[in-house]
């Protein structure tokens, strides 16, 4: 064997070391979503009283403005979509985007083919007459929809690929950054 075929293959494998690379997909799926009235902050514009206890007006449970909560629960849900472990998983900025989620464990690693899920909340609250306009609030928060969400890893040689998640319920899009 010449020294140059030696070092062609030495060469070749150190590139194929070098650049094998994981490849995390993200998706977000909801579960479930509760409201809860937290208490009566005051009576809606143009409301009539229904009768006077002791010179105070009475009003309709319907004319009492109510301070809501609504909570989205969820799972983030990552995915190694390749033959090769990704190790040391970051979740970049994600206490910025949900208003709760489980840590992930210090140097998380995924092994090729698998996944985890990651409980998440978002949570919005709200002043209105009913829960039913409690109920038409939007899954996600409108100042966090469709915003990245930046996951970091490695491959075995140390290099650093980053997976953007553009957070949404429906349809997963993914891109990957080497």
């Amino acid at each position: 064997m010449s020294l140059l075929s030696t070092i062609r293959n030495y060469l070749f494998d150190y590139l194929r070391y070098r650049f094998k690379s994981a490849r995390i997909a993200v998706a977000l799926q909801a579960t479930n979503r509760s409201r809860v009235p937290l208490g009566t902050i005051g009576v809606r514009d143009g409301a009539e009283p229904v009768e006077f206890i002791k010179d105070m007006p009475a009003y309709d449970a319907d004319d009492m403005l109510r301070y809501w909560q609504v909570t989205q629960r969820g799972n983030l849900i990552l995915k190694n979509n390749s033959s090769n472990t990704a190790y040391n998983i970051r979740l970049v900025n994600a206490e910025a985007i949900f208003d709760k989620i489980d840590r992930l464990e210090k140097l998380a690693s995924l092994a090729p083919n698998t996944s985890i899920s990651i409980p998440i909340e978002f949570v919005q609250s709200l002043v209105a007459v009913t829960g039913q306009e409690a109920d038409a609030l939007p899954l996600i928060p409108a100042e966090k929809q469709n915003i990245y969400l930046l996951i970091q890893y490695e491959n075995e040689s140390g290099k650093k690929m980053t997976t953007k998640f553009s957070v949404s319920f429906g349809d997963p899009v993914n891109e990957y950054t080497w």
